[in-house]
């Protein structure tokens, strides 16, 4: 039997949100650029315009989208050793050990594994190599003439976008999800077992509801 076993990446293979991680992780070296940031956000919560602006950027989550703003006008160069470095320094250190030993066993019984997060594909790369993974979807950042543009290629790599991604899997014989938000709902139900990954202080042992709907086994953390 032909297996393929998704799994999402923040909070599921790691215990953080790595895409606004990543933004902060290479705003250390442009302090200007993160006060900008900082202050345009602000301001846009307190005249609460978000809904409003949200039409101007349809495919990802406004906040994602403006802290990536910031970001504009950095080499691709640059932000390649920044992304090597957030993962070694940053993302190693946080993996969890119960689902990275999941993906290693799934590994050895030489079943295929994707990753598909709205995580950024410049670091998860990484990842993916350390782990001998051929398959990643992710976000991915604009470049043009070398330099990011502020914006991503296509649309955010969430919710009803990660199943639209993974549609060349559909041959195999039996899908296994691994996440860890309801927002995979639709990854969830594109699969024929589901694990949700929780962790213990989040929900203070309680398995929330949308958990027993689908019924998905549960990995504490």
């Amino acid at each position: 039997m032909e297996k393929v076993i998704f799994f999402d990446f923040c909070d599921t293979l790691v215990n953080m949100q790595t895409a606004n991680a990543f933004v902060e992780f290479v705003l250390k070296d442009y302090p200007k650029k993160a006060k900008r940031m900082r202050i345009k956000i602000k301001i846009i919560a307190k005249l609460k315009i978000r809904r409003i602006l949200q039409l101007f950027f349809p495919d990802m989550s406004f906040y994602k989208q403006m802290r990536l703003l910031a970001l504009k006008g950095i080499t691709c160069s640059e932000l390649e050793a920044k992304a090597e470095m957030f993962y070694n320094q940053i993302v190693k250190s946080n993996l969890i050990a119960q689902t990275i030993q999941e993906l290693n066993d799934f590994q050895n019984s030489d079943d295929t594994v994707v990753i598909v997060s709205a995580g950024y594909e410049i670091y998860l790369k990484y990842f993916c190599k350390d782990y001998g993974i051929n398959h990643l979807f992710a976000t991915e950042f604009e470049f043009k003439d070398d330099v990011f543009t502020g914006h991503c290629i296509g649309k955010d790599c969430i919710e009803q976008e990660k199943v639209k991604r993974i549609k060349d899997f559909d041959n195999f014989d039996y899908k296994v999800c691994f996440s860890d938000s309801d927002s995979d709902l639709p990854l969830f139900q594109y699969c024929d077992e589901r694990i949700a990954v929780l962790n213990k202080e989040k929900y203070n042992d309680k398995i929330p509801v949308w958990v027993e709907e689908i019924n998905a086994k549960v990995i504490w953390h």
